[in-house]
């Protein structure tokens, strides 16, 4: 006779909740990982990965150094966001959200561009930073609710 455990096994869960679920988290560290180097950047900071990229930027050519860095990681960056979180919205069977979710990065792509060329060309460093880090925190807001209000 087998031995009865004292602990109760887990509840089996779906498949698609899993999966959902990782790519919900896949788009939320992509959209933290990638604001990490350019945060760092604009405070002044040069940044090397080891085996990934080293961006050094020289004093005399600061600004067009960081504008550049940013108008190449920023899309990047966005564009795996954008990803990510269809295939997330898609895998909860959230439709409308998922139609929504690429079109919304484009566009913030697109405006964060304007803001980086015309607006943070002549701001300090620490706006863009306070941008970056009230874009991670809606973004960790809302996969918090989409994740909870998904049904089980």
């Amino acid at each position: 006779m087998a031995a009865q455990s004292i602990y109760p096994l887990p509840p089996r869960r779906s498949t698609l909740r899993v999966l959902q679920t990782l790519f919900t988290i896949l788009a939320s560290s992509s959209l933290a990982l990638g604001s990490l180097p350019l945060s760092l950047i604009w405070l002044g900071i040069n940044v090397r990965i080891p085996l990934l990229f080293s961006i050094t930027i020289s004093p005399e050519y600061a600004l067009e150094g960081k504008i550049l860095t940013t108008l190449i990681l920023m899309p990047l960056m966005l564009l795996a966001f954008g990803l990510f979180g269809t295939v997330a919205m898609l895998m909860a069977k959230r439709w409308l959200d998922a139609v929504l979710t690429l079109p919304v990065s484009i566009v913030s792509i697109i405006l964060l561009y304007a803001l980086v060329v015309f607006a943070f060309a002549h701001l300090p460093g620490i706006i863009f930073v306070l941008v970056l880090i009230l874009l991670n925190v809606c973004v960790i807001w809302f996969s918090w609710l989409s994740l909870r209000s998904a049904p089980r």
